[in-house]
């Protein structure tokens, strides 16, 4: 962050205002963290009762994100910032898994802000220059979750 920071003082991501940067810090740090690594992992991947939790506080997460959200264009306010990047990329990663394992445990009804705030990143030319092309994305997603799926049936059976 603070290599963007410095660099591109004319177009700063985080806030300049301290309490502001903080935050911006908290969030992403609360995505990075909780959202990606542990309760979503478990929530697509999981089985039994690890993967009804792990959903439920999956969707704790994505409504304590969207609350912060609420009434905001960008996570910053409006426009794209720190927070918005970070978070983006995970939801998109978690969309096309979603789709892979043909789960609905993020959907438009659950988390109506989380999608409008999404639809917007994903009509910003620039930000979707960053990503790889779907079908790509998809293919690699099939292969990760292919070789997971081989590792636990190789555990099970031993």
């Amino acid at each position: 962050m603070e290599y963007v920071d410095e660099t591109w003082k004319h177009n700063p991501l985080p806030p300049k205002h301290p309490h502001g940067r903080a935050n911006a810090r908290f969030w992403a740090n609360f995505v990075d963290e909780k959202v990606t690594i542990w309760t979503a992992s478990i929530a697509y991947l999981g089985k039994d009762k690890a993967q009804e939790d792990g959903i439920e506080l999956f969707s704790q997460q994505l409504k304590m994100l969207e609350a912060e959200l609420r009434g905001k264009d960008y996570f910053g306010g409006d426009s794209i910032g720190f927070v918005d990047i970070a978070a983006f990329f995970i939801m998109h990663v978690y969309g096309v898994v979603q789709e892979v394992k043909e789960a609905e445990l993020m959907t438009r009804e659950k988390f109506p802000v989380l999608f409008e705030w999404l639809a917007k990143l994903q009509a910003n030319d620039l930000v979707m220059e960053c990503l790889q092309p779907r079908e790509k994305h998809l293919a690699h997603v099939r292969a990760r979750l292919s070789v997971l799926d081989e590792a636990a049936a190789k555990t099970k059976a031993a």
